[in-house]
């Protein structure tokens, strides 16, 4: 929860992200000239997501880079997505 607290300091709850595929749960956060997606699968089961064209940079949850950030990411723990405001 470090890497998360860290990245989530400043930022404010944006609220809950519409399901963009089944078995995905997600909350968006405005922060310091990025908003901040974190997205996991409550069922712990691999599901693929398709990454906003806006987004900056992508991170696991003990804060090692996914990349490249784009296309489509497996999601099962949690993830976190910078994007562009």
């Amino acid at each position: 929860y470090q890497f998360l607290a860290q990245e989530l300091k400043g930022a404010r709850l944006v609220g809950p992200l519409v399901q963009q595929v089944a078995g995905i749960t997600g909350y968006e956060f405005a922060g310091l000239g990025k908003n901040i997606w974190v997205v996991w699968a409550p069922d712990q089961i691999d599901h693929v997501i398709n990454v906003p064209a806006n987004a900056i940079q992508g991170y696991y949850k003990f804060g090692a880079p996914i990349s490249p950030v784009g296309g489509q990411i497996t999601v099962n723990a949690p993830v976190i997505l910078e994007l562009s405001p």
